[in-house]
């Protein structure tokens, strides 16, 4: 859906006879800009005049979501380019004759695509809530006992399977490593997309487990301890210094620069706060994050991220902490209240897997694994209430051993649940 603007209230439309008038084409040649906002749950785009920061159309094209099973949150690439080349060409068909100095990217984050030379796609996108990597983090760092705090001091985050590098290799594996295979973060794709070019952007490459923050570069060793051939990853770019220009045959002219690209918590750093120490700012989506500018890359204290905010004339880096389902457990717990039968985790509810009925805890500093529907055992045990005591009053969450859900939001156990699959060896641990 297209929404264009009046240029004194943000809020409502601008009248036809207003565009007809005036509205983009009094911008003149060459002074708009095209803003993408790549997001968990839909890509918007405004068409901005450059010279004021007017907003003169926006779009908004929802994406879909999956989960396939327990813990995993897997998104279509080509559906989201679709989304993106809608979105765009409703905003341009809003504008008469448009003229456009160049194009802005934010984008979701961690979220990991696979694709061809030619940009088809080879497998799903992993989203940054997909957990299904979780045991194979855990193998690794007992395999490799000074992984994890290697991982930390060089990348500044844990080792965890929200970050990209599992999904990396699990991506490459799925789809028995092919010859010339390109993975990337959403930005990556979306720049493979738009222009041909295999690039990156310095801050979303920031949270694979893969860049060494001291160096702005990829770290050879990371890359081979998690499996991940440099050779498909691509070169690491300044956040305002992208290659190649739109190709033709696209929604969008072609020729028009890729002037930035950002990941979206670091853009609204960018924006809130500049990047100044001790100045940050909290958004609330799909999940949240509370983000401050930090002086240098020094690790961040337990449970804290230490990021690049971006790369310009030189790093700006920050520090964060992330609550993996905010808005989306509000949708989940709508849902569950309601009784409405969209829930994807409805059916879960009603039949649950023998394989979903446990978690464990992996040892990172985010709150539930999936913003789009509860931890994987929660299906097979409906939300238990507190037993009543003998005075009328109900019990305490922690005191009832059947209530696992209640007992999984105590604060000694608000970090990230990852969902595990019972083996012979190994049967499911209880809750």
């Amino acid at each position: 859906m297209v929404q264009q603007l009046d240029p004194t209230a943000a809020t409502h439309a601008e009248p036809a006879s207003r565009r007809a008038s005036g509205g983009a084409r009094a911008a003149g040649r060459g002074d708009l800009l095209l803003a993408l906002d790549q997001g968990t749950t839909n890509t918007k785009a405004l068409l901005v005049e450059a010279a004021t920061g007017r907003v003169l159309a926006q779009s908004a094209r929802r994406i879909g979501i999956r989960f396939p099973a327990p813990g995993w949150v897997e998104q279509d690439a080509q559906e989201i380019w679709e989304a993106t080349e809608a979105a765009v060409d409703d905003v341009l068909r809003a504008a008469d004759e448009p003229a456009l100095a160049g194009v802005a990217i934010s984008n979701q984050r961690e979220s990991v695509a696979v694709w061809d030379a030619d940009g088809a796609p080879l497998g799903p996108v992993l989203g940054w809530q997909d957990a299904r990597t979780a045991d194979a983090c855990a193998d690794l760092a007992r395999r490799e006992p000074g992984l994890a705090a290697d991982v930390r001091r060089r990348t500044g985050l844990d080792l965890d399977p929200m970050f990209s590098a599992p999904k990396m290799r699990w991506l490459l594996e799925a789809a028995d490593r092919p010859s010339g295979a390109r993975l990337g973060t959403i930005d990556t794709y979306l720049l493979a997309r738009l222009t041909g070019e295999h690039a990156t952007e310095a801050g979303n490459a920031s949270r694979t487990l893969l860049l060494d923050l001291a160096s702005q570069q990829w770290d050879a060793e990371l890359c081979a301890a998690f499996g991940v051939p440099t050779t498909a990853l691509a070169p690491v770019h300044r956040s305002d210094a992208l290659p190649g220009r739109t190709r033709p045959g696209g929604r969008i002219p072609a020729g028009v620069p890729v002037l930035a690209v950002l990941a979206d918590s670091h853009a609204a750093l960018f924006h809130h706060a500049g990047g100044r120490p001790g100045e940050g700012k909290a958004t609330y989506g799909t999940g949240s994050s509370v983000m401050v500018g930090a002086a240098s890359a020094e690790s961040a204290p337990s449970g804290i991220a230490a990021t690049l905010a971006w790369l310009t004339g030189a790093p700006a880096f920050a520090r964060e902490g992330n609550i993996v389902a905010s808005g989306a457990a509000l949708t989940w717990m709508a849902q569950l209240l309601t009784g409405a039968t969209s829930s994807p985790w409805a059916s879960s509810r009603r039949a649950p897997s023998p394989a979903s009925r446990s978690c464990r805890p992996s040892p990172a500093s985010a709150p539930p694994t999936s913003t789009a529907a509860p931890p994987a055992c929660w299906p097979a045990s409906p939300v238990a209430r507190p037993a009543r005591t003998s005075r009328g009053r109900r019990s305490t969450p922690s005191r009832t051993r059947s209530a696992t859900s209640w007992r999984r939001w105590s604060p000694t156990a608000r970090r990230t649940w990852a969902c595990c699959t019972p083996t012979a060896a190994r049967p499911p641990p209880r809750c």
